[in-house]
């Protein structure tokens, strides 16, 4: 007498059907909005370079004050802006009595190519230094412009290649509902690490909302990638928590960032 089979409803046809039937299309919109949101974040990149970066952290001390940390040899240093002054206000604007470290980092972020910073020193002193965001490799022959554009093509061809891995699992495997998101986990592994999609949240911030969505999706398919590797399945069993936890982990980074 033949045994009865037994049969793992994680596995069976209506169920993995229905897998296929969310996640193709899911696929197909979260690749087109990777790409978009990369094509709009190349412009808002090259800006992001051709301004340079301050090089300056914002910290918020014990009363309230938001205090610099300055990098050496970046334009805020060569300013004159010591480590420890107090960012009183940007372009003459005071800075917001509910400003948080946050919003006064991404404030500075989206200054001009000469911003004015006027801080009060360790002895008390007001003083407003005029930055210059420029970046300087003539020495080695190289325009700014070269250089931002030699860095954007870099992460082009980062992102390409990501997109490349994925598509090519993707139209081979496009039955596998397993490989249709282990092909999304490595295209969303590039938005994590080519910074035009930062530059599109700092820059664009009306498009920065699909970047930030990106980004969720990015930090939540990861964990789930790992906890059904190999076969697709959740063992052992608390690995479904893990992926709960990266999920969670994500959204706060992404919309709740301390």
């Amino acid at each position: 007498m033949n045994e009865p089979v037994s049969v793992n409803p994680f596995f069976n046809s209506p169920v993995r059907s229905i897998r296929l039937a969310v996640l193709r299309p899911l696929w197909i919109i979260l690749v087109g909005l990777i790409l978009l949101a990369f094509a709009l974040g190349v412009p808002a990149q090259m800006e992001r370079l051709l301004r340079a970066p301050l090089g300056l952290v914002v910290q918020q001390n014990f009363a309230g004050e938001f205090m610099l940390l300055t990098a050496h040899g970046f334009p805020a240093d060569r300013a004159g802006v010591s480590t420890g002054d107090i960012l009183l206000a940007v372009d003459e604007q005071p800075i917001p009595p509910d400003a948080t470290s946050a919003t006064v980092s991404s404030l500075l972020n989206q200054t001009g190519r000469y911003p004015i910073l006027t801080v009060r020193k360790i002895d008390g002193t007001v003083v407003s230094y005029t930055v210059a965001r420029v970046i300087k490799f003539s020495q080695i022959g190289l325009s700014d412009r070269a250089y931002a554009l030699i860095s954007v093509a870099m992460d082009t061809l980062l992102v390409l290649s990501y997109t490349a891995v994925g598509v090519f699992v993707f139209l081979r495997r496009s039955k596998d509902w397993f490989a249709i998101v282990a092909s999304l986990a490595v295209i969303l592994l590039a938005v994590r690490i080519a910074p035009e999609y930062g530059a599109l949240i700092v820059i664009r911030p009306d498009w920065g909302r699909m970047a930030q969505v990106l980004y969720f999706a990015g930090g939540a398919f990861l964990p789930l990638l790992l906890s059904l590797f190999p076969d697709g399945r959740f063992v052992p069993n608390w690995t479904r928590y893990f992926v709960l936890l990266g999920i969670v982990y994500s959204f706060m980074v992404v919309y709740f960032p301390l």
